[in-house]
């Protein structure tokens, strides 16, 4: 086992690049439903459906508009490929085959570097590590 930051790190939405990765982060939740039945001590929990999401937060450029054109709200994600470690054989690899880009935030700064955070729902996630 190795530690890791994610300066190397590379994300690939739709085949366009995204550079200069401050955050990634995911999450995965799962619906519960409760069941109470007459006579039973405990309440029954019987898992449902996953919600997969992702946010993402990076540098924006001055003079390329790229990225804010590729990755508008309501962009349909066919692909979706996050490396947090680089690429490289038996790292980590993160993958989607579908979601949306559900909302879109950008911060402009005389303090710090310009940047901006996609928040994404995706309908899967798949780890594993690159060949």
């Amino acid at each position: 086992m190795a530690l890791y930051s994610m300066i190397n790190g590379t994300l690939d939405i739709n085949g366009t690049a995204i550079t200069c990765l401050l955050t990634v982060s995911t999450s995965e939740t799962v619906d519960i439903f409760v069941a109470e039945c007459a006579g039973s001590t405990f309440k029954q929990k019987v898992a449902g459906l996953t919600d997969a999401s992702m946010s993402v937060t990076f540098n924006t450029d001055d003079s390329d508009v790229t990225e804010e054109n590729a990755l508008r709200p309501n962009t349909l994600i066919t692909s979706l490929t996050f490396q947090p470690a680089g690429a490289g054989s038996g790292l980590i690899e993160i993958t989607s085959t579908g979601g949306i880009i559900e909302g879109v935030d950008r911060e402009y700064s005389t303090t710090a570097l310009s940047s901006g955070t996609r928040s994404i729902q995706l309908d899967n996630l798949t780890y594993a590590l690159q060949p």
